[in-house]
């Protein structure tokens, strides 16, 4: 058998039985965590353009757009997906020299769901697995990103499995499935690097989801892929130059237990730089014009941020930019990341006296710890300091249901009128007990201001 074929075995075996109880209330936390983040970004930049992209096309389908609004599958996995990521303040898996964020799949996966008249069971079923896949080709030990590609390659292949489980697709259409993704998922490291970042960062996910969806469909109408995609000449294992050959008959469905929830609207590697940032604030009641020097001593992958700050892109991925902002405003948010506040002359003097020390002994801990150290140099001659192993939201000191409900709450309010922020609470509360129609009736319908509806068509 191919890995196509033994991964499509793993996927419809598959069930809401072999998911653990653990893992099944941490992935509906995940959801509605998700779904706050695409509540959200409404009103974010690059969703207006691909709003009027989608009215300019026109038409109707059968699944849901968040805010109102149906279109075919392909369009609403790729808006809804937009939205998800838009804000950059999704949840994270990490393993050495690679990332990912599995809430990619949820847009995707909604979008097939509707299309099956899945249950909310099928869908969690579903969501676990893809979470599962996704974080173990990551933590596979395969150079992905270290070797210039993009983390969509594992995407493109939990949601191949995730969109076949909800769809019932035989072993046969689901292994042709995740190899026309997998071949047709390939992107590029640029998307994440250089001085001056794009929106397609935080689109590309989405396009995934778009092209997903329809491969997937191909397959269950008999379309085929290439099923040697890993192991073949010129195949994936080959570009990264490791074999990607997983004994998927020892894997659980509960990858989900491993994954992070931000609790801030940063860069995943700055969250602990920063919850110790603003416990500092706090405890000694700092003012920006008291600091005469930050130095903060950090791991590797927490290093390697850019210092120059112009755009949101640049901002949410400069350690500089966060630290100061931090002391600055006391939280780090969507609002955060305007224009005008990246621009402001308070935030961009006080980045300046921000340093960062690589530290190696906090490199060794990573990724099971996210260690940093911050010493504030302040004007009167006093040296303050904290030191952090990780944050509230990390895997290993997980976030409390209230304090996942509270970010879900300061996110949805940005566009959500409090009777529907309600009803989705509840929906995804009972998601397991219903149809995944019951949670996008509520997603279609926020109850807000006119801006807030993002239907493609009327």
């Amino acid at each position: 058998m191919t890995i196509c074929e033994r991964l499509a075995a793993y996927c419809v075996r598959g069930s809401w039985e072999a998911v653990s109880p653990e893992a099944r209330g941490k992935l509906k936390q995940h959801l509605l965590d998700t779904i706050g983040c695409a509540l959200g970004a409404v009103t974010c930049g690059p969703i207006g353009g691909i709003r009027d992209e989608q009215r300019a096309i026109g038409g109707s389908g059968p699944c849901s757009l968040i805010g109102g609004g149906a279109t075919t599958p392909e369009r609403a996995a790729f808006y809804n997906g937009a939205l998800v990521r838009c804000l950059d303040f999704t949840d994270t898996f990490l393993a050495i020299g690679e990332t990912a964020h599995p809430a990619d799949n949820v847009a995707g996966l909604l979008a097939a769901a509707e299309l099956a008249g899945a249950n909310g069971r099928e869908f969690l079923a579903a969501l676990a697995i893809a979470y599962h896949v996704q974080c173990a080709l990551t933590s596979s030990g395969a150079s992905i990103m270290r070797k210039g590609f993009d983390h969509t390659i594992q995407l493109s292949i939990s949601l191949a499995v995730g969109m076949s489980h909800i769809l019932k697709m035989t072993e046969q259409q689901t292994a042709h499935a995740i190899a026309l993704c997998a071949a047709s998922g390939v992107g590029v490291g640029a998307t994440r690097t250089g001085e001056r970042l794009s929106n397609w960062k935080g689109l590309a996910s989405a396009g995934i989801a778009f092209n997903c969806i329809h491969n997937v469909r191909l397959a269950r109408q008999g379309i085929t892929g290439p099923l040697n995609v890993f192991e073949g000449p010129l195949g994936l294992e080959e570009l990264v130059g490791k074999q990607l050959s997983l004994d998927w008959d020892r894997e659980s469905y509960d990858g989900v237990l491993a994954c992070s929830l931000k609790r801030y609207n940063a860069d995943f590697h700055a969250q602990s730089a920063i919850e110790g940032m603003l416990e500092m604030r706090e405890a000694h009641q700092l003012q920006a014009p008291d600091v005469a020097r930050i130095q903060v001593d950090i791991f590797k992958a927490g290093y390697d941020y850019p210092t120059a700050v112009a755009a949101r892109e640049d901002a949410s991925h400069s350690l500089q930019y966060l630290l100061a902002v931090a002391l600055l405003d006391g939280e780090v948010g969507p609002d955060q990341f305007d224009e005008s506040r990246i621009a402001a002359a308070d935030v961009q003097s006080l980045l300046g006296k921000v340093v960062a020390w690589l530290n190696v002994g906090y490199t060794r801990a990573y990724p099971q710890s996210l260690k940093c150290r911050i010493r504030i140099e302040v004007a009167d001659g006093r040296i303050l300091e904290i030191e952090k192993e990780s944050f509230e939201g990390f895997f290993r000191q997980p976030m409390p249901v209230g304090a996942v409900i509270e970010k879900f709450r300061r996110l949805a309010m940005r566009s959500t009128a409090d009777a529907a922020l309600q009803n989705i609470i509840r929906a995804v509360a009972k998601i397991e007990e219903q149809p995944v129609s019951e949670l996008m009736a509520s997603l279609q319908n926020l109850g807000a201001e006119d801006r807030t509806n993002v239907a493609a068509s009327e």
